[in-house]
């Protein structure tokens, strides 16, 4: 989800993250498009903190342009 951002449903998972995300020189998420235009309960990070995506072509076109637009590097890979 774009505008809550990158979020997971398990908890622990959650906090870990965060506290990486604290810490790292870039943030970079791999994921598969079948993760978009769906949130869970627990938030890692905001779009606009992301510095780089990796995912592969089946990214919805609105998602992929919101991306874009949010100033994250988008790498599409084939299936």
């Amino acid at each position: 989800d774009l505008e809550r951002g990158v979020s997971t449903h398990n908890e622990d998972e959650a906090r870990l993250n965060r506290r990486m995300c604290e810490v790292a020189e870039r943030i970079i998420v791999v994921t598969d498009s079948s993760k978009f235009n769906r949130s869970s309960l627990h938030k890692i990070i905001d779009t606009q903190r992301i510095d780089m995506i990796i995912v592969d072509e089946g990214i919805p076109a609105d998602s992929l342009e919101g991306l874009r637009k949010a100033g994250v590097e988008v790498i599409l890979v084939g299936e």
